[in-house]
């Protein structure tokens, strides 16, 4: 193979690899949200921890546990983590002072932009 050839198939691959990267950090817009009732406090969460409804965590079955999600609704940002998996039918669902950081508990869903933290 010569090195014209080589250098091509590196390029290829290089571009995948970027593409790739930029389909994985692109922003789930119109995403809902929705959050945890308190009556589950210290339930064990899909991490193996117990869930604390005062820490910045949330379930998604979208993105893999122990990633870092910022979370963004009317221009205000949280970041979150990743700590369970949930039953209801939206994207994301926020720990009470998560939920609060962004809205009014009584709302109960918001429509967010969540994006992965890098």
């Amino acid at each position: 193979m010569n090195l014209g050839r080589l250098s091509y198939y590196i390029s290829c691959i290089a571009l995948g690899v970027a593409i790739s990267a930029l389909v994985i950090a692109t922003k789930a817009e119109g995403a809902e949200a929705t959050y945890y009732c308190d009556s589950l406090a210290e339930n064990l969460m899909a991490n193996g921890e117990p869930y604390e409804p005062i820490r910045f965590t949330c379930a998604s079955w979208d993105y893999p546990l122990d990633t870092w999600l910022f979370v963004t609704y009317e221009g205000k940002t949280i970041e979150v983590l990743v700590t369970d998996r949930h039953d209801y039918k939206t994207e994301i669902d926020l720990s009470r002072e998560a939920f609060r950081a962004l809205a009014p508990l009584e709302l109960g869903r918001i429509n967010v932009e969540i994006t992965e933290s890098k």
